[in-house]
């Protein structure tokens, strides 16, 4: 039973912040949060349809996962909640799980994008792979 627990635990952790995981765990509610600002930065590949089907898939994912696990690392020092990643589609937020003044979001989530940028610049250079990346910002107030 605790195996299975655990299991389920870790499921949880793979999709869902440690925070909302452990209030899960301890309560028997809906979970519902309200968060007056919060700043969302979405970014994909553009053209990735065309470069992935000029590649055998490992080539692909890999070069997915390194993108992406570049990206993990920037969330984490610019102090963003990575939400999702969809096929080359990566989204992060800064407001979300931690309240922070929306300025220093807005900040966080402009730099986090400009690093991203300058990682795929010099991720095209190495490769010989141009690749282009789309990044829209949105900050919202309730």
């Amino acid at each position: 039973m605790q195996r299975e627990k655990q299991k389920v635990t870790e499921l949880l952790l793979s999709t869902l912040p440690q925070e909302i995981v452990d209030r899960l765990s301890t309560k028997n509610e809906m979970i519902e949060d309200k968060f007056e600002t919060v700043t969302v930065m979405f970014a994909d590949i553009v053209g990735f349809t065309e470069i992935s089907s000029r590649f055998p898939a490992v080539f692909v994912v890999s070069m997915l996962n390194e993108l992406f696990s570049a990206m993990d690392l920037m969330c984490e020092k610019h102090k963003l909640e990575k939400i999702k990643t969809i096929g080359d589609a990566y989204m992060a937020a800064s407001g979300v799980p931690h309240v922070r003044p929306p300025l220093e979001q807005a900040r966080s989530v402009v730099n986090m994008a400009l690093e991203t940028i300058e990682f795929i610049n010099d991720y095209s250079t190495k490769n010989s792979e141009k690749l282009q990346i789309r990044i829209g910002i949105h900050t919202g107030v309730n």
